[in-house]
């Protein structure tokens, strides 16, 4: 069995002796003490984190004067000795219909894969 150890001080008080108790604690408790405080850390700490979150996450978007687009924007468009040759007509009319423009965070506009294996591919 354990033994609690009790430590008794005579403090002096006002002119008065006042005893004072306090328990000298095992290396087990005062482990499991400096547990339970770490771990009461560890949630203040991700309480304050769930706030600045909340309180990024609220902040009202500004207009801007001038609007600028994130990414690049591809499309194609006809080289001059095509427009010069003789199917000019026939291509520039192919472009009207299968010409769409494509947006991609980076210049390389890949699309990833479903198998992660594999990665991307153009």
């Amino acid at each position: 069995m354990y033994r609690i150890l009790y430590v008794a001080l005579i403090i002096d008080i006002n002119g008065k002796r006042q005893p004072l108790f306090f328990r000298l604690r095992n290396l087990r408790s005062r482990k499991r003490i400096i547990k339970k405080d770490v771990e009461k850390q560890i949630r203040q700490k991700y309480k304050h984190w769930r706030r600045l979150w909340e309180i990024r996450r609220n902040i009202p978007l500004v207009p801007l004067e001038k609007p600028y687009q994130k990414g690049f924007v591809r499309f194609f468009v006809l080289r001059d000795d095509i427009k010069r040759s003789s199917d000019s007509r026939f291509f520039e009319e192919l472009l009207k219909k299968l010409n769409t423009e494509m947006y991609s965070p980076t210049r390389k506009f890949l699309k990833k894969n479903g198998d992660a294996d594999e990665g991307f591919v153009s």
